[in-house]
């Protein structure tokens, strides 16, 4: 398997995480905190790599977590990894981020601190951003194709879908699958739809 592929196949694994989860973190009483952040990029992609480790130390012990590996595609990334390493995916990552600082004992300011040391890194999105990108999902834009722009948001600027917006949704997904289905298309092109649906 060559390395390219051991990537993507890696950093699909990664964006299939759609839970937050985080390992019960055991505190270390009367410990000092510390936050280290470093970039790194990947010779074979267009992505940058941003690790963010708590360190703790103790009478007699040292230890670091792992609070943030975040990936993120550059302009001249295909279109697959700027979506599933997009704003969904770095919200995710700030709310396991405070769910380790919490657990790890660190204290609710200096908590906000590091946060806000990460993201000058890497911006926290907002409920905007991460609106946008939903809409922006290879599904949605294989669902709706130039009907996107007739969805709410375009005319009220408010991040949210309506009845409307579920309605015509719906709609177009009934005209693709009819269409598919009913078309003359063999089964790799069946199949190449539904693939883009999941990406």
């Amino acid at each position: 398997m060559t390395r390219p592929t051991r990537h993507r196949k890696a950093t699909e694994a990664i964006a299939r995480r759609r839970t937050v989860r985080v390992s019960k973190i055991a505190t270390w009483p009367g410990c000092s905190f510390d936050l280290k952040l470093e970039w790194d990029k990947d010779p074979f992609t267009h992505i940058r790599h941003l690790w963010v480790h708590l360190e703790r130390r103790a009478a007699g012990k040292f230890g670091r977590l792992e609070v943030m590996h975040a990936l993120v595609p550059g302009k001249n990334a295909d279109a697959k990894d700027r979506w599933m390493f997009g704003a969904r995916f770095h919200r995710n990552l700030y709310v396991r981020a405070s769910e380790v600082f919490k657990q790890a004992g660190v204290p609710e300011s200096l908590a906000q601190e590091y946060l806000q040391r990460m993201s000058r890194e890497l911006p926290i999105p907002s409920d905007k951003d991460v609106f946008l990108h939903s809409i922006d999902s290879p599904m949605m834009n294989k669902v709706l194709g130039n009907k996107k722009k007739e969805l709410s948001y375009f005319k009220t600027g408010r991040p949210e879908l309506t009845k409307e917006d579920l309605r015509l949704i719906n709609d177009r997904m009934k005209d693709k699958m009819r269409d598919l289905m009913d078309g003359p298309g063999g089964f790799d092109e069946k199949a190449k739809f539904f693939q883009e649906l999941i990406w």
